[in-house]
């Protein structure tokens, strides 16, 4: 699947605020389950966060090794007001 796809199927975590770190699962090219995390700084109930998440994730595909229909899950493992309450979370 699409990042955009998971992200419309509903955003499993906590209430969504603007800053947000995602964790992305996805296959390589060699059938191997990677996952990454990615910070966004649009809502991801909004068009801008999905926008904003699914254009950063296929910048990173050829990095990655993988395609962008290749994601197997989205999860939002924080959420903040700032981008600075969520590097001082750790994220």
């Amino acid at each position: 699947m699409k990042v955009r796809e998971l992200l419309e199927n509903g955003i499993a975590g906590e209430r969504v605020k603007r800053y947000s770190a995602v964790n992305i699962g996805y296959t390589d090219q060699n059938g191997l389950e990677q996952e990454t995390q990615l910070n966004v700084a649009h809502r991801l109930d909004t068009e801008e966060g999905k926008a904003e998440l699914e254009e950063l994730f296929a910048s990173l595909c050829e990095e990655f090794e993988t395609t962008p229909d290749n994601v197997t899950y989205v999860t939002l493992v924080a959420t903040d007001d700032s981008a600075e309450a969520l590097i001082e979370r750790g994220y």
